[in-house]
C-alpha cells in the first residue's frame, strides 16, 4: 500500500512540476514574442524619422516587410531589432541547448484593408485596422515528468504575439494639458480648469485634466487643485477623468456632473493629442515666398487697397513705402478670397474693429507683432465669417516672423525685404483676443474640412484645425517635430531623459504671448479644433455663450464673469498612429 501511494505521491508531484514548469516558460516565451513584436514596429517608427501619414507601403523608410514567417536568423532590417530584443528576454532560435524556436514575419495593410467591415488587415488579428503589423511566435520544447511514464517524453510551449502601427483617438472634447509647474506663479492660472463667476460649462466629448494637485502644500502645487469651480459655474460632461492624485475643488453653488474620476495612470490620454508622430506643426504653402506682395499704407486694410484680397503676403508700410511692422488694421466690407483654398501671411498682428470681414477659405498665418501688441484681436462690435461649413475650411496659425526657423517663413520675409527695399522688423510673440460682442455681432469659423479634395495634401494631419498656436509660444518647449521636450539631469539640460513631469523650459519674451481670449458671444459659432500647446493659457470672458461643434486643446483653461461654453464636438476626430500590441 506504501509503495503504491508513493507512486501516486510522486506523480502528482510530477504533474504539479510540468504543469508549473509549462506555466513558467509560456510566460517567458509569451514577454519574449511581446517584447519582439513591440520593438520591431518602435523601430520601423525610429527608420521613418516620424510617422508620415498612413498608408504604407514596403518600400517605406525604416519599414522591412516579410510576408511568411522566418526564423530570427534570417531577420533584418527592423525584425531583426525585434528579435535581438526577444533574445534578452532568454529567448532565441536554437536557445536552451536547441529546443527554442523564434519565428516572425511583417506586412503592411492592403490598400483599404482598413476601412472595410470589418478590417482585414491582419491575418492574425482580423477586424484590428492596422498600417503595419509584426507577427512573432515564440516556440520551446521542455521535458516531462508525469506524462513520461504515458510515453510523452516531451511537451511543446508556444506563444504569439502580433504589433501593428494604429491609429489611436484622442479622448476628449476639453482636453487640459498643463502639469504642477509648468507655468511659473503669477503667469496664467496654475488649476487646469478654474472659473471665478458662473454659467453652464457643457462637453459631450467629457473632458481631460492632466494635473495632479489635489490642493497639497508646497511646490509645485502650492495649494491648488486640479480643477476649482465657484460661483454658480455648473460642468456638465459624461466623464472628467484626472491624472493620478488630482482632484478638483467646488466652492459656493458650483455643480460639476457626472462627478470626476481620479486615479488615472499618465498615458496618452494625458499627453498632446497634437505632440505625435513628429508631425510638427501645420505647414506653409511652399510657393508661399512667390506670391504678391501687399503692401498696406499705414496699416489700414479697406477695399481701397483691394477688393477682394487675393492670396499674398501682407505687411504696414509708411509713406516711403518701408516695411514698419505695425498692426495691420482691417476695414469694414473687407474679403478675403484666395479661390477654393488661399494663402496668406499677415505681419505685424491683426486687428478688427466695429467691422465685418469675410475670410475665405485657405491657410492664414498671422506672423508675430512687435513689442507688446497682440497678434490678433477684434474689437465687441465685430463681424467675422468664416464659412458656413460648405467649403475647404480655414486654419489661422498664430506665430511668429521665424516660425520656429521654418525655411519657407525665411523666404517669404525676404520677400517682403526686397519689395519695399528695406528690412521688415523682426515681429515676436502676441497674444490673442477673438471678440465680437452681444450685440448682434457674430464670429463664425469653419476650420479645415475632411475629405475635402481643395485642402492641400500636406494639411492632412491637421484637418479639423480652425486656430492654432505656434508651439514654440509656450512656457513649456517643443522641438521641431512638434514634442514636448524633457529633462532628466534636472533644469535646462534639457537631454531629453526625462518622462513628461519633467518638460524643458523656456520663458517667453511677452510673458503674456501664450494667452487667448475667446470672448463669449450669443451669435458666435467655432466648428473644428481650438489648438494651444501645453504651457500657455485660454481665457473665456462673459457673455451669453459659445457653442458650436468645437474642440479645444490647451494648457489651463479660466473662465471668468458668466460665460456659457458649449463643446458639441465635431466630426474631426483627433488621431494619432502609435505602435500598440493588437494580438
Amino acid at each position: 500500500m506504501v509503495t503504491v501511494s508513493l507512486f501516486a505521491m510522486c506523480g502528482l508531484m510530477g504533474l504539479a512540476i510540468d504543469l508549473g514548469w509549462s506555466f513558467y516558460v509560456h510566460k517567458t516565451a509569451r514577454a519574449a514574442a511581446d517584447t519582439a513584436a513591440l520593438s520591431a514596429v518602435k523601430q520601423a517608427i525610429a527608420g521613418m524619422g516620424s510617422i508620415p501619414t498612413p498608408p504604407y507601403t514596403c518600400a517605406s523608410s525604416g519599414i522591412t516587410c516579410q510576408p511568411t514567417l522566418i526564423d530570427c536568423n534570417s531577420a533584418s532590417g527592423n525584425l531583426l531589432t525585434g528579435c535581438q530584443y526577444a533574445q534578452q528576454n532568454d529567448f532565441f532560435p536554437g536557445g536552451h541547448g536547441g529546443h527554442q524556436k523564434l519565428q516572425i514575419q511583417a506586412d503592411v495593410g492592403a490598400p483599404g484593408c482598413d476601412t472595410a467591415s470589418p478590417p482585414n488587415c491582419v491575418p492574425s488579428a482580423p477586424g484590428v485596422a492596422a498600417f503595419y503589423w509584426v507577427r512573432v511566435v515564440a516556440v520551446e520544447t521542455i521535458p516531462q515528468l508525469f506524462s513520461a511514464m504515458l510515453g510523452n517524453l516531451n511537451a511543446v510551449v508556444s506563444a504569439e504575439s502580433t504589433a501593428g502601427l494604429v491609429n489611436e483617438v484622442a479622448v476628449g472634447g476639453l482636453i487640459l494639458l498643463d502639469r504642477a509647474g509648468d507655468v511659473p506663479s503669477g503667469v496664467g492660472f496654475p488649476q487646469d480648469l478654474s472659473s471665478n463667476g458662473g454659467g453652464p460649462i457643457s462637453v459631450p466629448g467629457g473632458i481631460v485634466l492632466s494635473s495632479t494637485c489635489h490642493g497639497q502644500s508646497g511646490s509645485p502645487c502650492n495649494g491648488v487643485y486640479a480643477g476649482d469651480l465657484q460661483g454658480n459655474t455648473a460642468v456638465s460632461a459624461p466623464f472628467t477623468n484626472v491624472r493620478g492624485a488630482g482632484t478638483t475643488h467646488l466652492q459656493g453653488a458650483a455643480t460639476w456632473t457626472a462627478a470626476p474620476q481620479n486615479g488615472f495612470p499618465d498615458s496618452g490620454m494625458f499627453s498632446d493629442p497634437e505632440s505625435s508622430n513628429n508631425k510638427g506643426q501645420p505647414p506653409m504653402n511652399a510657393g508661399q515666398a512667390s506670391k504678391p506682395y501687399i503692401k498696406v499704407p499705414g496699416g489700414n486694410l479697406t477695399t481701397a487697397v483691394c477688393n477682394p484680397c487675393g492670396s499674398g503676403n501682407y505687411y504696414a508700410v509708411d509713406a516711403a513705402n518701408h516695411a514698419t511692422g505695425n498692426p495691420i488694421t482691417i476695414g469694414d466690407g473687407v474679403n478675403f478670397s484666395g479661390g477654393n483654398f488661399g494663402e496668406f501671411v499677415f505681419f505685424g498682428g491683426v486687428t478688427i474693429g466695429q467691422a465685418t470681414v469675410n475670410f475665405g477659405p485657405g491657410r492664414y498665418f498671422l506672423a508675430g507683432a512687435q513689442a507688446s501688441n497682440p497678434v490678433f484681436t477684434s474689437a465687441n462690435k465685430t463681424n467675422i465669417r468664416g464659412g458656413t461649413g460648405s467649403d475647404a475650411g480655414r486654419i489661422i496659425v498664430l506665430t511668429d516672423s521665424t516660425y520656429d526657423g521654418n525655411s519657407t517663413m525665411a523666404a517669404v520675409v525676404q520677400g517682403v525685404n526686397s519689395d519695399c527695399a528695406c528690412v521688415l522688423p523682426t515681429m515676436g510673440f502676441g497674444k490673442s483676443a477673438f471678440q465680437s460682442g452681444n450685440n448682434g455681432a457674430y464670429i463664425e469659423l469653419h476650420g479645415l474640412k475632411a475629405n475635402d479634395g481643395n485642402v492641400p495634401p500636406n494639411l492632412d494631419e491637421f484637418k479639423g484645425i480652425v486656430i492654432w498656436q505656434d508651439q514654440q509660444n509656450s512656457y513649456v518647449k517643443y522641438d521641431s517635430g512638434g514634442n514636448v521636450m524633457t529633462t532628466g539631469g534636472g533644469a535646462g539640460t534639457c537631454d531629453g531623459a526625462g518622462n513628461l513631469d519633467s518638460p524643458c523650459k523656456q520663458t517667453p519674451v511677452v510673458a503674456d504671448s501664450p494667452e487667448m481670449q475667446l470672448w463669449a458671444g450669443q451669435n458666435n459659432i467655432y466648428s473644428g479644433i481650438v489648438y494651444q500647446p501645453r504651457g500657455s493659457w485660454m481665457v473665456i470672458h462673459s457673455g451669453s455663450g459659445t457653442t458650436g461643434p468645437l474642440r479645444i486643446i490647451t494648457g489651463a483653461l479660466n473662465l471668468q464673469g458668466s460665460p456659457g461654453l458649449s463643446l458639441t464636438g465635431n466630426s474631426n476626430p483627433i488621431t494619432k498612429t502609435v505602435a500598440a500590441l493588437i494580438h
